[in-house]
């Protein structure tokens, strides 16, 4: 469902940006 691969988009982009971060 839409909603569930919303949250995983963001959940993943935070994930990278951490990452990048780090």
């Amino acid at each position: 469902q839409a909603a569930g691969l919303h949250w995983s988009v963001i959940l993943w982009r935070s994930a990278v940006n951490r990452l990048d971060e780090g």
